[in-house]
């Protein structure tokens, strides 16, 4: 379907036209200068005191069990004694979470 040519239209091509030429007038802005990022690097003798630090940890760790044994004989006792609460709702929220988590998709 083909337009056709009315005064508005005429109008609005010909300020169009002096938009572009203003804006091709105006010079573009320079570009900031880029200045490399600095990479903050630790004195070498912070590296190895984290170093050291790292390796403390990780054999402390490595020397305790991966279970809390301690909490684990609370909760034994409590289940003894009939003391530890059991949430109904709470079992069968996680059973169904469960279940849904081994869907394949």
């Amino acid at each position: 379907m083909v337009d056709r040519i009315t005064a508005a239209s005429t109008t609005d091509r010909v300020a169009a036209g002096r938009l572009a030429a203003s804006r091709a007038q105006v010079p573009a802005p320079a570009p900031a200068p880029v200045e490399p990022a600095a990479t903050p690097t630790p004195p070498p003798a912070t590296r190895a005191t984290a170093g050291a630090a790292l390796q403390a940890l990780a054999t402390d760790l490595a020397t305790r069990p991966p279970v809390n044994e301690e909490r684990v004989a609370r909760i034994r006792q409590a289940i003894a004694n009939g003391t530890y609460p059991i949430s109904p709702e709470n079992v069968a929220d996680r059973l169904i979470a469960l279940r849904l988590n081994w869907i394949p998709a």
